[in-house]
């Protein structure tokens, strides 16, 4: 009897063979009975990548607990289910996130079932039939009531709600065909009276190639699930670490740990192809294995997520972009400041142009993001240009000075001259070392011969040469201490070293060399004087004062004779010393033959009055032009009247008494001739 109750369950079964076991009674042996192994696919629409899931089980790894992320799902379908269904996908659930982290390899799931029916045990009447047995044997609708109830969920639901809600921790899981998943239900047995379920349900999930091991189609290689929580917990441990520590601290702790767990892959990076947005650029950081290696974007994901795990609030983004033409990946962070701060973690490892923080937490000189940052590193000019991103102009802009320093550099200024007199203007020029400012601030210490110290604070103002230039007249003579800042972003740097100018009494002053128009003059007319010192007035040795226009002071000619003059200028209420003497000759108007050019000409023509004897040639306003040698070789032309033509150079030669009379002091020192004011 038992031999044929054997058989009977093996022809029932179609993968693997229930067994099961006797159930007490009041008959003297029981019947056993097993439903045959189902197969469930489940074929998604557009089956996604295994490269992409194990990617999107690395993210929802990693970042489990500290931000949502879009490998994470908002809704879970697993919550729509219910009774059995739900029980089993729970059980499944726990299974599979095990396979998946690799402390589990088996994906054959045993689940006793006890712990996944409500109710073993069945009498006819619950399961609506009449007859249990009919000799040694179920019957048929007994046989059709009890699958009902060993079928009471469904396995095909629960797969989709299981691929729906965890798909990345499924990305072992092989559902193309030749996969799929596989059940086998509990066995059965009778006393005749009462139908009891008897042993588990066992579900097995076909794993893919690429994640098996040799042991068979149902086990899995576990090195990439430890692998990526292995690096998942050292970095979480980093974090720990370092968690009470000030922003600068925990920062700076974190770049020297991923500098010493990390080693970049030269190779990859003279890859022109190799992209960006491999996940294992993270795992490979912090996995331990020091074969693995990482390009720039795994010290920078990696430096972004250990400030992520710190849940202490700085804002991190890893930017791709160049650095001096080569494609790249560093980080800006946002500081309790306020304002951005570029960290390449990549160029701060060992060997780097960076290393071992030149470039941690650094700002910039100059620079866009639309045009690119320049760095300084020591006298090297990095350039950092942002690529195609999604991140604003506010995230990407930097900070204008280190963050260390909190401001930015002090500026140099140097003069050349360290002592001027009053009036004049003492020139400090900035030495650019090519670091943008927004303005400068001049802090000037004015100690007076006699009195107390005074400081006044200015804006420095610079020309277009980078020069800002001071006149000490609104202090007085005196020693001046004077220094600069830079401001930028409304932060004032420190103030650089003091530059020392001295400031003389201006009535010390001598005026500078000055021009005479003419050393000989006739009455009635004004000799011209021009000052190298920009003055209003000019002050004659008698007390009388000049009005100086456009830099030049005319003299009255009233008598004949030597009339020798000795200026000095003004300015404000005080007057310098008097300089050289200069001596005029005024002569008698000549007398002799007039030259008078009628009204209307025009134009004079080459040579029309050459030697003609004149002594005075008059040429009306109509005048416009003098031709070559027009009025040459007259040694006794003494006076010539005329407004401002176009003279040619060669129209008076050789006429060595001559003196031309004009109305514009500028064009007859532009003229280069001896001339006089009317």
């Amino acid at each position: 009897m038992k031999k044929r109750l054997a058989a009977l369950a093996a022809a029932m079964c179609a993968a693997l063979l229930l067994f099961g076991i006797p159930v007490g009674g009041a008959r003297a042996e029981t019947i056993m009975g097993a439903l045959p192994a189902e197969a469930v696919t489940e074929k998604a629409d557009g089956e996604k990548n295994r490269q992409a899931l194990v990617e999107g089980y690395i993210e929802k790894t990693l970042y489990a607990g500290t931000k949502i992320t879009a490998t994470r799902s908002v809704q879970l379908a697993g919550n729509n289910l219910t009774g059995t269904n739900k029980k089993l996908y729970l059980a499944l659930s726990d299974q599979i996130a095990q396979v998946a982290a690799g402390t589990l390899t088996s994906t054959v799931f045993t689940f006793p079932a006890e712990d996944v029916y409500d109710q073993l045990t069945y009498t006819k009447e619950e399961l609506g039939v009449e007859t249990l047995v009919a000799g040694n044997s179920f019957t048929d609708e007994a046989i059709e009531a009890v699958s009902n109830v060993l079928k009471s969920f469904d396995l095909g639901e629960i797969l989709h709600a299981l691929m729906a809600d965890c798909p990345y921790e499924l990305y072992w899981y092989n559902k193309a065909q030749g996969g799929g998943c596989q059940i086998e239900y509990p066995g059965f047995g009778t006393n005749g009276y009462t139908v009891t379920l008897v042993g588990d349900v066992t579900i097995k999930m076909s794993v893919a190639q690429e994640y098996a091991s040799e042991a068979g189609p149902y086990q899995t290689d576990p090195t990439v699930g430890q692998t990526v929580n292995t690096a998942a917990q050292n970095a979480q441990d980093i974090a720990d670490q370092y968690k009470d520590l000030d922003d600068f601290a925990r920062l700076t702790a974190y770049k020297n740990a991923i500098c010493e767990l990390a080693s970049y892959n030269y190779a990859a990076a003279y890859n022109a192809n190799t992209p960006y947005g491999n996940p294992w650029q993270l795992i490979w950081v912090f996995d331990g294995d020091p074969e693995t290696t990482v390009v720039c974007e795994g010290y920078a994901k990696a430096f972004q997520y250990l400030n992520e795990l710190s849940k202490r609030g700085l804002a991190v983004i890893s930017p791709s972009g160049t650095m001096d033409g080569g494609n790249h990946m560093w980080n800006v962070v946002t500081m309790s400041d306020g304002r951005n701060y570029l960290v390449d973690v990549t160029n701060c490892d060992t060997g780097m142009v960076g290393y071992p923080d030149k470039l941690f937490l650094v700002g910039c000189i100059s620079g866009t993001a639309e045009e690119g940052y320049v760095i300084p590193v020591g006298s090297t000019r990095i350039v950092y240009a942002y690529g195609e991103d999604a991140y604003s102009e506010d995230q990407r802009a930097l900070a204008g000075w280190r963050y260390l320093d909190g401001k930015p550099p002090a500026p140099t200024f140097v003069t050349a001259v360290g002592t001027v007199y009053e009036h004049q203007e003492a020139a400090f020029t900035y030495w650019n070392t090519g670091y943008e400012y927004d303005g400068f601030l001049a802090q000037i210490t004015y100690q007076p011969a006699d009195g107390e110290t005074e400081t006044a604070q200015e804006a420095a103002e610079l020309d277009q040469d980078g020069t800002w230039r001071f006149v000490p007249g609104d202090f007085g003579s005196g020693a001046f201490s004077i220094r600069f800042a830079g401001v930028r972003d409304e932060v004032a740097s420190d103030w650089s070293a003091s530059v020392a100018c001295t400031a003389l009494d201006f009535s010390a002053y001598t005026p500078s060399a000055y021009t005479f128009s003419s050393a000989v003059g006739f009455p009635g007319y004004q000799v011209a004087v021009r000052l190298e010192d920009e003055t209003e007035t000019v002050v004659l040795p008698d007390g009388e004062t000049v009005v100086c226009q456009n830099g030049t002071a005319l003299l009255p000619l009233e008598e004949t004779g030597e009339i020798t003059f000795a200026l000095a200028i003004q300015w404000r209420e005080k007057v310098s010393a008097f300089g050289e003497a200069v001596t005029v000759t005024v002569e008698a108007l000549p007398t002799g033959d007039v030259l008078q050019i009628p009204e209307g000409t025009r134009v004079i023509e080459r040579e029309a009055f050459r030697n003609t004897g004149a002594q005075t040639a008059i040429l009306p306003d109509s005048v416009e032009q003098v031709g070559a040698y027009a009025f040459a070789d007259n040694a006794a032309l003494r006076l010539v009247e005329l407004k401002q033509p176009s003279l040619d150079e060669t129209a008076f030669d050789n006429c060595p008494n001559a003196v031309l009379c004009t109305d514009d002091a500028a064009w007859g020192f532009q003229l280069g001739m001896p001339f006089l004011i009317q």
